[in-house]
């Protein structure tokens, strides 16, 4: 069965982003979930994140940045991730709790360059990294100029 879910790409003043290390698989991931029945992308990105973090998402202020097809059929998973984007103030970004401590070790802000990096690389999972790949070619200048640009911040 292909689950549609939707991942968050959250960053902060300091040209971070935010990515959490899931007890399952051990790698770095974004915040984010399943859609659920009747529910619009934004709605579940808000809920899922508050969920994971604690963190309240204005529904107005969440941007769409792509959608990534993760097929692994060796692994019994297909998975249509949309990802969004949302910027956090300072005093968001100090407020971010784990709140799914059996999913996650926890949340942590990266500089966005670090992504590019090949021992970041090798912790980022599916999702993400064939995401930054297709649209951005890896290039994390690329992707946080186009969130700023869709979300109109400076």
């Amino acid at each position: 069965m292909i689950q549609t879910g939707v991942l968050v790409i959250i960053l902060n003043s300091k040209d971070q982003i935010l990515l959490g290390r899931r007890m399952d698989n051990k790698l770095l991931s974004l915040p984010g979930g399943k859609i659920e029945f009747g529910e619009s992308l934004e709605a579940c990105a808000k809920r899922e994140v508050k969920e994971e973090t604690d963190l309240d998402l204005e529904i107005n202020k969440i941007g769409q940045v792509g959608v990534v097809n993760v097929n692994r059929p060796q692994m019994g998973f297909h998975s249509v991730c949309i990802i969004q984007c949302y910027f956090v103030t300072e005093e968001e970004s100090n407020h971010i709790k784990n709140t799914e401590p059996h999913k996650c070790y926890g949340w942590q802000f990266y500089d966005i360059d670090a992504l590019s990096s090949q021992e970041i690389q090798q912790q980022l999972g599916h999702a993400i990294k064939e995401f930054l790949l297709k649209y951005y070619q890896n290039d994390t200048k690329k992707l946080l100029n186009h969130c700023k640009s869709l979300l109109q911040i400076n």
